[in-house]
């Protein structure tokens, strides 16, 4: 269960891997159980939508719901502009 939701899906995500990477190589350098590798490399990446998660929205997102936010829809409805969806 993730309480904290100050990273997003795909750092956790990166971060996972980044662990899987170090038990690889105590397993090289014989720290570690090859067993232990094994089972850490079946842990699933989060999905997108996985409750308590969020994704990073990109600029071409923040940019489209500001253009297209519903007010400014109407707006543009009210004052006979046109807009594309």
């Amino acid at each position: 269960m993730i309480k904290s939701q100050r990273l997003c899906r795909r750092t956790l995500n990166f971060y996972v891997g980044r662990i899987v990477a170090i038990f690889a190589w105590g397993v090289e350098e014989e720290l570690v159980k090859e067993t232990t590798y094994r089972a850490l490399k079946l842990v699933k990446p989060l999905e997108k939508g996985h409750p308590g998660t969020w994704d990073k929205m990109t600029i071409v997102d923040q940019f489209v719901n500001a253009l297209y936010s519903p007010s400014q829809k109407i707006c543009n409805i009210l004052l006979g502009g046109s807009f594309l969806l």
